[in-house]
């Protein structure tokens, strides 16, 4: 589950309250109440199939959906015996985790492992070295290019021919980013804010186990929305303002 995220020139905000966080929440909670997902089911249940997680069972071939990314191309290439697909989420989306690289502090050549990360990373040169790597080694890239050059773009989907990879990138202006990295304070509006709401044996439930608990039908989210709102949208501008 993502919050709606909303960008105005320098302003994002959540909108849990919002019709589509809504719509989300009820699709999630009919998944998890109908026992439609793995995790939802009985131990019992579970051991009727082949495997100890949703991975595994999905690699059994005894799971239609997986959630997963283009990093997990690898494994798949290398472990399953059947054939597959990239969907995306409902709506015909993709959410796009975007992954960085860093340069120690305690590197004697800066300068050069700065020119080699983007040599490696968005550069033409580099990137299609990459390519022919993969190629030679039968590899799998788990990851698509940091870059709109064609000749890139035609190397790498030559070696990747996943067609819904494919429709994913022809389609990234419609992407969803994935906001943890890129949000002040997602975190906490997301996951780790105390509520203030008793849930089980929680005297004070985070958004996280609030969220957890509507969707297996525990609470009616929509008594605690507007508060939880509010908070969630407190600590982006507590967030905000420390790193200003």
């Amino acid at each position: 589950m993502v919050g709606i995220l909303t960008l105005k020139k320098d302003i994002i905000w959540t909108a849990l309250d919002s019709t589509e966080f809504k719509e989300g929440q009820k699709i999630a909670k009919d998944i998890v109440t109908n026992d439609y997902a793995y995790e939802s089911l009985t131990e019992e249940q579970k051991s009727n199939f082949d495997g100890s997680n949703a991975g595994e069972v999905w690699a059994s071939g005894n799971m239609s959906v997986i959630w997963d990314g283009t990093w997990a191309l690898t494994a798949f290439e290398e472990n399953l015996d059947f054939d597959y697909d990239f969907i995306g989420i409902p709506g015909g989306r993709t959410v796009v985790a975007n992954d960085y690289m860093g340069i120690s502090k305690n590197t004697k050549h800066p300068k050069e492992a700065y020119i080699f990360s983007k040599w490696m990373s968005f550069g033409k040169e580099g990137y299609l070295k990459r390519i022919d790597i993969a190629a030679e080694k039968g590899k799998v890239l788990n990851g698509v290019p940091v870059t709109t050059d064609q000749d890139v773009l035609d190397a790498y989907f030559e070696l990747q021919d996943l067609p819904g990879v494919r429709s994913a990138f022809d389609n990234l202006d419609n992407a969803i980013i994935e906001p943890v990295k890129a949000v002040p304070g997602y975190v906490q509006s997301r996951w780790e804010a105390p509520t203030g709401v008793s849930i089980s044996e929680q005297p004070n439930a985070n958004i996280h186990s609030l969220l957890e608990a509507s969707i297996k039908g525990e609470i009616k989210l929509e008594d605690y929305l507007s508060q939880i709102n509010n908070l969630a949208n407190a600590k982006y501008e507590e967030a905000k303002k420390a790193i200003e």
